[in-house]
């Protein structure tokens, strides 16, 4: 990644020795390299192994370091090495802060008030409110402390909206095409990180990280001050905003006024997928499954799980009582070649039905939902507001209103939705009644750029512990294609609750999750699903059209 000066020699060194790592084929490289290229080239076969083909080393400022073509494959890898010396941290990204207007379309407020943080805007320039009333502005610029209440709560709340995608941009790149003598040979946009520690042994020195574990390592902590002093914004977990303050050789005065944001590579490494500490990372990343995921023993009290595992055996076993799933599933007679396998990734489907192990998009998804008669409800999904807002396109006015929603003023409180002000709650209303079916869709199939989509929603009644004997008995299990439950749950349109929560749908409900002893994932979004109430509609409907 990008570096100057004599950091650029040592970066330069550490590219060289992991080219000549991936030309003597070093085996933990190249299955990191392997993973990564089955989940481009789904079609590759399962034993096909990576074979060097070209090396090019990357020069300029892009984010990548090396980009490596193998036989057998159109895939090119973009690799970048992240090296850890004795410092704390090393720059990733370091421009003007006006840069980032035209390139990632900040608004206005916070360019802004990252231009008062970086001194780009000077003190002097403009009013005293802008600042606390004990803000030492004297040095030219602000620490984060420094800024009003107001400056620092607009700030904090901006970059959570933002972040994740001034972090895609600063670690993995752009997406910009790399030309080597007028030819394109790649582009910008890294898929694997080299992480070299320059403290440890050379045999262990070299530790490899897919991208996206990376950018979802830094993404687990919040956007908030830094613990020395409020100087600086702790924008990710290892990842730090800050005021460049620096130059270019002495006495240069250009770039002081950059914002840099600034990574710690053993605090990164320390949170991502390494692939010496989880070899098996191709069971999140090429979707390959592992016959002993289907027999694992569940020793915590999750009924769902033990549904999973007891369904899943059956079917192995071609069981009776379970064809009737295949054959809805896989519209087929019979169970033909077909098998269930717990898939090893953190997609959508609980259950995989298969005939062709190579195949993945021909395998269908099925989410499971365990449920007692007399407590019916079940979590179709949780995360961060910040992921939500990301993957979902909720707008700035949506995130706040919902912010309030889940996480805890000074006084311990939180503003239930309907507490909001009117405009906040018709505003919340608007965008849920306007993409209902597409976030319903989210919730229960999978993301839209998820590989495998969960097809099918299999409901499983419990009213009793012998449920484990009536394994796929029609009385108490009850299949239904995704596409007929999400037109289901759109049937309601989205409401506020008298208790302040929302009702996305009919029997889909979204709420703070709360509990967890107070820990930060208290303040996910929650988003739950009454099986009995699907059931009941869609068993009413079905009975309906029968007697029309």
């Amino acid at each position: 990644m990008e570096e100057t000066g004599s950091n650029a020699q040592k970066g330069s060194d550490a590219v060289d020795e992991l080219v000549q790592l991936l030309e003597s084929g070093d085996p933990a490289l190249l299955l990191a390299c392997d993973s990564i290229i089955k989940v481009q080239d789904p079609e590759m076969p399962k034993n096909w192994g990576p074979t060097i083909a070209c090396i090019t080393k990357v020069k300029g400022t892009f984010k990548s370091d090396l980009l490596a073509s193998f036989s057998g494959t159109d895939v090119t890898l973009a690799i970048a090495v992240i090296s850890a010396g004795t410092g704390g941290g090393n720059h990733v990204e370091r421009k003007p802060v006006d840069s980032y207007k035209d390139d990632q379309g900040l608004p206005d407020d916070l360019i802004r008030i990252l231009k008062l943080f970086t001194g780009t805007t000077k003190p002097n320039e403009v009013a005293k409110t802008e600042f606390t009333k004990n803000a030492e502005l004297t040095k030219g610029h602000a620490y984060f402390r420094d800024l009003s209440q107001e400056n620092k709560s607009k700030l904090l709340r901006y970059l959570r909206i933002h972040r994740q995608t001034m972090l895609e941009r600063a670690l993995l790149g752009r997406g910009d095409a790399i030309i080597v003598d007028g030819k394109k040979v790649g582009v910008d946009h890294v898929n694997l990180f080299a992480f070299y520690d320059k403290q440890k042994p050379a045999d262990k020195a070299w530790s490899y990280v897919a991208a996206s574990d990376v950018l979802q390592s830094v993404l687990t902590t919040d956007v908030q001050p830094s613990s020395r002093g409020e100087r600086q914004i702790q924008l990710g977990h290892g990842i730090t905003l800050k005021r460049y303050g620096g130059s270019l050789f002495t006495g240069d005065t250009s770039i002081k006024d950059y914002l840099q944001i600034q990574i710690s590579p053993r605090k990164v490494l320390a949170e991502s997928t390494d692939w010496h500490r989880f070899r098996a990372l191709t069971e999140r990343l090429s979707f390959e499954i592992d016959d002993k995921l289907s027999n694992v023993q569940s020793e915590a009290a999750h009924r769902g799980l033990d549904a999973e595992k007891a369904l899943i055996e059956k079917i192995n076993s071609h069981d009776p009582d379970c064809r009737w799933i295949v054959e809805e599933c896989c519209d087929t007679e019979g169970y033909g070649n077909f098998k269930a396998k717990k898939p090893g990734n953190r997609e959508k489907p609980d259950v995989l039905i298969y005939d062709d192990p190579s195949n993945i998009l021909a395998m269908k998804g099925i989410s499971m939902k365990t449920y007692k008669p007399e407590v019916s409800f079940s979590q179709a999904n949780r995360g961060a507001l910040e992921t939500y807002v990301e993957e979902l396109g909720i707008s700035y006015g949506v995130a706040e209103t919902l912010r309030a929603f889940v996480v805890k003023n000074h006084q311990g409180e939180r503003t239930m939705l309907n507490e909001a002000q009117i405009s906040a709650q018709e505003e919340l209303l608007r965008f849920f009644q306007l993409y209902q079916r597409q976030i319903v869709s989210h919730i229960l199939r999978g993301k839209a750029k998820g590989v495998l989509k969960a097809d099918w929603l299999l409901l499983h009644e419990t009213k009793d512990e012998g449920w484990i004997s009536k394994v796929g008995d029609r009385d108490c299990w009850h299949l239904y294609a995704m596409a007929t439950v999400i037109d289901c749950c759109c049937t309601e349109a989205p409401s506020i609750t008298k208790a302040g929560n929302l009702t996305l749908g009919l029997g889909l409900t979204l709420q703070r999750k709360g509990g967890d002893g107070g820990a930060k994932t208290a303040n996910d979004l929650q988003f739950k699903l009454n099986p009995k109430v699907i059931h009941e509609e869609l068993s009413r409907t079905v009975s309906e059209r029968d007697i029309q």
